[in-house]
């Protein structure tokens, strides 16, 4: 048995404006920042500051959908806005799959589905977290 406990893409680059990212598209990261914005840890040395720009997206647990599938809700965004995210400076696209199993994790997908990542020009990470351990 296996279930979803994460969903996310991470948008980046040298020069990733995700302010102006977020403005053109109208999405909003969950955590943002800009190359040269200060650093929000407390265990950040003094004065440390971000050596590029980047966004998160994430879609937590709760999807009403089905991950790199045909009704893909972050793939649909990142289909509509892969050339403005790249215009504002994106040059890494990388999603993120966290999936929680008893027993054993299988996975498989459809050649349609990761060609929608690979479209993307997207790195894929998957993660699998045996829940009998938590």
């Amino acid at each position: 048995m296996t279930e979803i406990l994460g969903y996310s893409c991470t948008i980046s680059g040298d020069s990733f404006r995700s302010d102006e990212a977020e403005r053109r598209t109208g999405i909003t990261f969950w955590h943002r920042h800009n190359r040269g914005d200060p650093h929000p840890s407390p265990k950040a040395p003094d004065n440390w500051m971000y050596e590029n720009g980047g966004g998160i997206l994430s879609f937590g647990r709760s999807l009403a959908f089905q991950p790199l599938s045909n009704d893909d809700k972050l793939l649909d965004m990142l289909d509509r806005h892969i050339d403005t995210f790249r215009e504002c400076g994106a040059t890494d696209v990388d999603i993120s799959l966290t999936i929680g199993y008893r027993q054993q994790c299988n996975l498989a997908f459809t050649t349609e589905e990761l060609q929608r990542v690979t479209t993307l020009g997207a790195t894929l990470e998957i993660s699998c977290v045996d829940l009998e351990e938590e």
